[in-house]
């Protein structure tokens, strides 16, 4: 038996009312399923990735890099990428994360973390908490996330700041 494309249309489960709601219900429904098992909110990007010029951790500069601000319940999170070949200070101290080697940046009110790349970047992770508890998930899965969207970007000026974690 044959349709035409015209009465397919008319006649398709597809072409109902309710079926974009059930859309839009499936597609949230995960991650509002994940926030209840583990109680942690996802880290949604607020803002960015946005060029800037100096990072602020290091003594007066002009270095191109690229920020963004999350929000993780309640807390502000905030991501300075730069391909620029720093200088790490001796007084910041090697912290451990899983595999990672981080560096701590030391003197300030918040937890500001570096992630030195072996591809030649750099990554400041900014902490408003310094007591906060999900600093080494929130980088682990930021790190995981933004390795697997670099490999699709094709210009170096594209930064790819994932828009959502789940950590």
């Amino acid at each position: 038996m044959w349709t035409s494309p015209g009465t397919w249309l008319k006649v398709s489960p597809l072409n109902r009312p309710f079926y974009p709601l059930l859309l839009l219900f499936a597609l949230l429904l995960p991650s509002s399923l994940y926030s209840q098992e583990t109680g942690q909110s996802p880290a949604i990007l607020l803002k960015g990735p946005d060029e800037i010029r100096g990072i602020r951790y290091l003594t007066p500069n002009s270095i191109q890099a690229s920020s963004g601000d999350y929000q993780v319940d309640g807390e502000r999170v905030g991501v300075i990428f730069t391909r620029m070949e720093l200088f790490i200070p001796p007084e910041w101290k090697t912290v451990s994360c899983r595999k990672l080697k981080l560096y701590g940046v030391p003197d300030h009110d918040s937890l500001i973390l570096c992630y030195r790349d072996d591809r030649g970047f750099y990554i400041f992770f900014t902490f408003s908490n310094k007591e906060t508890s999900f600093w080494c998930s929130f980088i682990g899965e930021f790190l995981d996330r933004f390795h697997f969207l670099l490999g699709f970007v094709q210009n170096e000026v594209d930064v790819p700041f994932p828009a959502v974690l789940f950590f």
